[in-house]
């Protein structure tokens, strides 16, 4: 059920939910591409819209559910290696 809802999404949105599941902030996302914050933000809002979807947790939950997250591409292989630790904002 949630491979057919994962699959509805772009190639660049696959690369963005990668890269949330595994706990990336939008910024971080961005960064990685090689993209805006404000793009990465729109990608976001994008997912939510087509999985019908109010959270990252929810996101996380059909990844997880998936076989192996078969739908979603290996955001390490896209981006590189990214700090993950998270934000500090002064």
């Amino acid at each position: 059920m949630y491979v057919q809802q994962l699959k509805r999404l772009t190639p660049r949105e696959a690369e963005i939910a990668s890269g949330m599941v595994l706990g990336l902030s939008t910024r971080q996302v961005a960064a990685a591409l090689g993209i805006s914050r404000r793009t990465a933000e729109s990608h976001r809002a994008n997912i939510m819209g087509k999985l019908h979807i109010g959270s990252v947790a929810t996101l996380t939950k059909m990844a997880c559910l998936t076989e192996h997250y078969d739908s979603l591409p290996p955001f390490n292989e896209i981006a590189g290696h990214v700090d993950a630790a998270p934000e500090h904002r002064t």
